[in-house]
This record gives structure tokens, sequence and C-alpha cells, in this order.
């Protein structure tokens, strides 16, 4: 069983899901006041004789990101209410793939919190935005 780690901040919620179908699938979950982050690896998967890992991760926002005026999803999976999101999987794959396979998912959960402290610096420690 994995745990949380119990110092993470309050402002957010987190949740991590991993199962196993043939490979590993990891979900990994941060929801706060102003949106939420979703990292998702899986792997491995092999072609060619070689061992590949897939990931993504995006950002969630309750507000337009970048001045679109139109969500783009009515409702969001993450947050069940309309979203603005954006993603990358190669800062995915760079940064926090090598974690997870690592198996350091107390590290992934610290570095998902300093990721979604950066596009939401302003909200406190209790969710709230100033």
């Amino acid at each position: 069983m994995l745990n949380l780690p119990t110092d993470l901040p309050r402002k957010y919620r987190y949740k991590l899901e991993v199962s196993l179908f043939g490979t590993w699938r990891y979900n990994y979950q941060l929801i706060g006041a102003r949106g939420g982050v979703n990292l998702h690896v899986s792997g491995p998967h092999i072609y060619n004789g070689t061992e590949n890992w897939a990931a993504g991760i995006e950002l969630h926002s309750r507000t337009p990101l970048y001045g679109e005026s139109a969500p783009s999803h009515d409702e969001c999976w993450l947050l069940k209410c309309p979203c603005w999101h954006d993603g990358s999987s190669l800062y995915a794959q760079d940064h926090f793939l090598p974690m997870v396979i690592a198996g350091d998912h107390e590290r992934v959960f610290r570095e998902l919190v300093r990721y979604a402290d950066e596009h939401w610096p302003s909200e406190d420690e209790n969710g709230a935005t100033t």
C-alpha cells in the first residue's frame, strides 16, 4: 500500500491511483481552489525489444489560463466544473518519470505542489485566493 506524505500543504487534496493491467499505470491528482494537476504515467511498454514509458502532466484551471473565452471542457473530469487546461508530455517524461520509476511517490507529490504553486502563486495554505 502506498501512503501519501502527511506534511503536504492542506490547500490541496491529493490522490494516487495505481493499477497493473499488463503495464503499470499511475494517476496522481492534486486539486485546489483554483484548479488541479493530473500526472499520468504508464509502462513499461515493450516496442522492438525496448522498454518505453509514457507520461503526461495536465493543468486544469477554473479560470482561463491564457485569456481564452470558452473553456476547454464544459465539465472537467477532474474538477467537475468547466475548466481550461494545458499540458506537456515532454516535461512529465523529463522531470517526473524518473521519480515514478524509482518509486519516489513522496517526491512526486512535493514536485506537483511546487508545479501547482508556480501556476497559482496567490493560493494560501487554506486554499483561498488572495
